[in-house]
């Protein structure tokens, strides 16, 4: 979690911690996707870092969830074949 320190961070660090490339961030931000960066001036935008933590942890939540439709959908193909044993 962000401390009180930290509620600001610049690009390079926002890459940083999610791993993405400058165009695929602003790329994500044109898609609504993406956090939208705060303007402090013609050549100055940060990100909050609690907002790219939350997108971080809802993008593990939307792979989890991925997951365990995949694992329950196994499972039933798996029932299904038994039951034609």
């Amino acid at each position: 979690m962000a401390t009180q320190l930290e509620l600001f961070i610049r690009l390079h660090e926002v890459r940083a911690r999610v791993g993405l490339s400058k165009s695929q961030i602003y790329k994500l931000i044109d898609l609504d996707q993406f956090p939208k960066q705060i303007k402090l001036g013609r050549k100055m935008s940060l990100w909050s870092a609690l907002e790219i933590e939350e997108w971080a942890k809802e993008k593990i939540k939307q792979r989890d969830e991925e997951l365990g439709k995949e694992n329950n959908d196994d499972e039933e193909e798996a029932v299904q074949w038994a039951k034609s044993l």
